[in-house]
Parts: C-alpha cells; structure tokens; sequence
C-alpha cells in the first residue's frame, strides 16, 4: 500500500503508524515537516518497506534527487528525525532533515537518522540513500551523535545487522561523526564478539563534521569507497575516516582533505588504520591537505597493506603513529603510494606532534616520498622496520635500493597516479538547496 504525506496533519498520522511488508511511505516534493518520523513493523526480503519522495502533481515516485527531496526538521527537539529500533527490510531514500535549535552550543545525544538494535538477534537489510542530512546539534566533537548512525545496544541476546548500505547521501555541518555504528558486541578477540555483515558505505559526500567523517566498528569485511570526506572534526581532533574491531575492512577510491587544526593535534589525517583490526586494506585514495595522509596506531593493530594511495601537499607530513607507548602493531606494508610537498611545506615523513612516534614493524617499499624544498624523516624508526626501493626527492634516502635519480622519481610518481586514477571516479551526489531555511522553531 501507498501512503502519501503531504502537509503536517497527516505526517503526525503515520509519524509512529505500523507499516506492513511493502508499504511504501511517500513524502511530497517540496513538503516540509516538522517532528520525528518513528514508523514501526517489518518489512521482508521480496517486500522491503520504503520511504521516500513522490510528485504531489502526478503522485509518481521520484528517483532521481535532483527532482528535489522533501525536508523534515526536527528543531533540536527530537533524538533523531527519522528512526528505527529492531525492524529489518527498511529503505530510507530521497529525504532531507535538519535536527537543530539554531545555535553552535551542545544540544544533546541527537541525530539525522537512527537506526538502532537491542536484544533481538539478526537484523537485516537497512538502505539509506541519496538522503540530505545537515545542520544537526551544534559545533560539538563527540562520536556518539551526528548525521547517520546505527548502533546496537544491550548485552542480553547478541544482536547484529547484515546488509546495511549507506549511498549517495548528502552530510553537512553536523556536530559529532557523520556516519557511524557502534555495537556492545564489541570485543574482538573474544567469542562475544559478534560482526556486522555486508556493511557498504559508498559515494556519500561527508563536509564539516564535529569530528570524524566515518568511524566503522564491529564488522567482518566491511566496504568504504568512494566517498569524499572535506573539513571533517571541525570541533574536535579525529582522522576523516578510521575503523575499530574489524577484521578485512577496505577503504578504497575515497578523498580525503581539509582536516586540520592546532599543529598539536593528535588525530588530523585523512585516513586511520586503527587498534583492535585485522587485515585492514587502505588503498586507492586520494588524500590532499590535511595533517597527514594516514595514521597507523601501534597498539592491537594487525595485517595493514597501504597500497596505490595519492597523497598531495598535507600540511605536516605522510605517516603518523599512534599510541606511542605501545607495541602490538604487526605485518604493516607500505608499498606504491606517492607523496608530494610543494614549496612552502615543511613536512616530516614521520610527523610527531605532541609525543615522540616512532615507527615500528613496518614493510616500505616502492614509494614515492617528493619534497619540493628540503623535507625531514622525523623520528628515527625501529630496526624492526624495512625500507626497500623507494624514490625519494629532496630528503635523505634510506634503505636498499634507493632510487633518487629525478627522472625515475618522475616515472614511479606517473605510474601510481595512472593506476589510482585508473581505479574509479566518485560522482558528487545531488546536494540541498542552500537557500532553503533551516526551521528551529
């Protein structure tokens, strides 16, 4: 069955209304709204429940963004403008919300969309796209709050999603992350641990967040690609996009830039290999003025590849090592990306703020390190690390096989850019109207 909402009385009919197998939930092109949309019932797997934005005129389905999105503002008010607890078989399409009182100041634990499991066991098959989410909370930098979030909660029955996708949706001036999920199913290395599956976040455009753009936890072989992260932790310190207990987790075909601040800060890169991961692969990206283009953090981190990545003019330097007084990083390898300083950088391979980092058990091999005046190694790495056939410019080469030759360095620099570009175009999704007025009361 259809439903059409079209004005505010008949969005607080089916604001918390029972949906069944199928329904399909549509919102007026140019409707705007005010409040939280709770639906509640199942969808199942040949009949999902759907909602999303239709013409008033001609009552069809609308597909495509650039036809316009309906905008539901929760002022602030409400936890979450749309949410769901415990249903599976749910698409969330083609909307656009706000959720703020107007002013830059905390405004408590709230959100664009929640979806959220406890207790339940297996939930499945959650689908938000081409969703315009801005201007919610205010400048705060906590992880636990923002734009897209799913989390799992309880410790009484293990709980888990499969089949999550997040796609081409639009995530703007948000206090907190920008995409996010979090379950008490957490931990790792024990048989509690119980991973999300066939979790894709893919082609969403992530600007000036409160912190990180993508924090991703608690899954097995989950997919970030082709998603731009701009200006993210613009309230407080994070990598634009990282993940945590994870096993064969892959960034890919993503950017990354604009993530910076107090040179002191810890956490400004573009990407995060991050603790408590197994087999994380980063590869393909293009990261471009920020603090540096990728952290790896020392402590319970396992079997990272850092392959084929494009890093451009970061204001401090390539790599940065996190949790400095801890040892469990092993089998880190460093191989094909290239990284370039113009003049008026002064850069550090290894950059250091704050605390002394030394680099540990790492493979570097057949990199491109090209400073345009004099660059720096930073700290001196442990024995434990390896570098072999790498091109180096303007800083003092090390290990076996140095190239330093201007023309090879030139080579290798074309040869890595012409497979990172080879390897796929992210398309920018259909953005909101900027002229529409932000509702807060």
């Amino acid at each position: 069955m259809d439903y059409f909402i079209s004005n505010q009385t008949e969005f607080d009919q089916y604001r918390c209304h029972t949906f069944a197998p199928g329904d399909r939930i549509c919102f007026a092109k140019g409707g705007v709204f005010r409040g939280q949309f709770a639906p509640k019932g199942q969808g199942v797997a040949e009949r999902p429940i759907v909602v999303t934005a239709y013409d008033p005129l001609t009552k069809q389905i609308l597909q495509d963004p650039s036809e316009g999105r309906p905008v539901i503002h929760g002022m602030g008010q409400v936890d979450a403008v749309v949410k769901l607890f415990n249903q599976s078989f749910w698409h969330i399409e083609n909307l656009e919300m706000t959720n703020t009182n107007g002013s830059q100041g905390e405004q408590g634990d709230i959100y664009g969309i929640h979806v959220i499991g406890e207790d339940v066991g297996l939930l499945q098959h959650i689908h938000i796209r081409n969703c315009a989410i801005h201007h919610v909370n205010g400048c705060v930098g906590d992880k636990w709050r923002g734009g897209i979030h799913l989390d799992v909660y309880g410790d009484q029955r293990k709980t888990w999603f499969d089949d999550v996708l997040i796609e081409q949706n639009v995530i703007q001036d948000v206090g907190g992350v920008g995409i996010s999920n979090t379950s008490t199913w957490k931990a790792i290395f024990t048989e509690d641990w119980t991973p999300w599956t066939r979790l894709v976040v893919r082609n969403n455009w992530v600007e000036r967040t409160g912190r990180n753009g993508i924090i991703l936890r608690v899954a097995e072989d989950p997919l970030i690609e082709y998603n731009t992260f701009a200006y993210n932790s613009r309230a407080d310190v994070g990598h634009s996009v990282l993940t945590f207990d994870t096993r064969r987790a892959v960034m890919q075909f993503n950017e990354a830039y604009g993530n910076t601040g107090d040179p002191e800060d810890a956490d400004r890169g573009g990407f995060d290999a991050d603790f408590k991961c197994e087999d994380t692969i980063i590869q393909y990206n293009y990261s471009h003025e920020n603090h540096w283009f990728c952290g790896i953090m020392r402590k319970y981190n396992k079997r990272v590849v850092i392959r084929y990545n494009v890093s451009v003019n970061e204001v401090m330097g390539c790599y940065l090592y996190g949790f400095p007084s801890e040892d469990g990083l092993d089998v880190v390898k460093v191989h094909d990306n290239l990284h370039y300083f113009k003049e008026g950088i002064k850069a550090q391979i290894f950059p250091s703020p704050r605390l002394e980092r030394t680099p540990i058990k790492t493979d570097f091999r057949n990199n491109v390190f090209f400073f345009a005046e004099p660059g720096a190694w930073g700290p001196e790495p442990d024995a434990d690390c390896v570098f072999a056939g790498n091109y180096y410019y303007n800083v003092a080469p090390r290990g076996t096989n140095a190239v330093t030759d201007v023309s090879a360095v030139v080579g290798q620099m074309a040869h890595i850019t012409s497979q990172v570009l080879q390897a796929g175009v992210r398309t920018k999704p259909i953005m909101p109207d900027p002229d529409r007025p932000i509702i807060v009361s």
